[in-house]
């Protein structure tokens, strides 16, 4: 069971991934996650950053929570994070990522239901954002996002950033996954 005593939800196919907390020592094989969905999801120019940011952010006291997702035989198949608002009712997600080839099995589906669990779980929390790409965004407004914004070659050329909001009270009344698990 997930740190916190919280069990993952159920993907499409059944089956749970395992979704702990981040550790230093799972640098690489996030990493390895996120380099492989360059060019799909990722922007080579971009893979160097998120090892510095996990680094930076992610370790002992930092301001975001993140976690792996562990397929039994696999590894690490699926990283995500979250980060709480000091002084605004607002969470941020961040780096989602499921390793290529894992991807339409739910696994991607399981981590954002965990995280908005936890989200959830704060109860100040109101409103929850991130921003994605095109290639990424229906995914997000499957589960209850909208488009707040867009800029125009905000992450490359051709790479628009789109920016997405959730009403978190809108989520929690309409989700399958019971909050405090």
């Amino acid at each position: 069971m997930p740190a916190g005593g919280r069990q993952a939800p159920q993907g499409r196919r059944g089956r749970a991934v395992r979704i702990r907390p981040y550790d230093a020592a799972d640098q690489s094989a996030c990493v390895a996650v996120v380099l492989s969905q360059v060019p799909r999801f990722v922007l080579a120019a971009e893979v160097d950053g998120y090892a510095t940011w996990l680094g930076a952010e992610c370790g002992p006291a930092a301001r975001c929570m993140y976690f792996v997702g562990e397929e039994d035989g696999a590894g690490v198949v699926a990283v995500g994070g979250v980060s709480f608002a000091e002084t605004a009712p607002v969470a941020t997600l961040c780096w989602g990522v499921v390793r290529a080839g894992w991807t339409g099995r739910g696994l991607g589906a399981q981590l954002l239901a965990y995280r908005l669990g936890l989200v959830a779980e704060r109860g100040a929390v109101e409103e929850v954002l991130l921003d994605t790409t095109e290639a990424s965004v229906g995914f997000f407004l499957r589960a209850g996002f909208r488009v707040t914004g867009r800029v125009a070659d905000g992450y490359a050329p051709g790479w628009d950033r789109l920016d997405l909001a959730l009403d978190l009270h809108e989520w929690r009344a309409r989700s399958p996954v019971p909050a405090g698990r």
